[in-house]
């Protein structure tokens, strides 16, 4: 098993910056997902609806399935260092 947390809270042992950056960074990859998810379903079943595809929910499901994976990965590279940093801080 794990040792035990800090009074029970994993946050604990960051500062309330750290915290309050962990908060905002957790809205705007949630945010950037859900956009993606949005726009690049509505963009794969118009691609597919104009080409004549018979599989336009396939191709809707693999456009926003893939997209948010893409605005995560660029939310997460513009801040990696101080994710890094606090991540570090965070290990026991």
């Amino acid at each position: 098993t794990s040792p035990p947390l800090l009074h029970d809270d994993p946050m604990g042992a960051i500062s309330a910056e750290d915290r309050a950056f962990l908060e905002a960074f957790g809205r705007r990859i949630s945010m950037t997902a859900s956009g993606c998810a949005v726009a690049g379903g509505l963009a794969a079943y118009g691609v597919a609806r104009q080409l004549a595809w018979r599989r336009r929910g396939l191709t809707t499901f693999f456009g926003a399935t893939m997209t948010p994976l893409v605005g995560w990965w660029f939310v997460v590279m513009q801040e990696r260092e101080r994710v890094a940093g606090i991540a570090q801080r965070l290990q026991l």
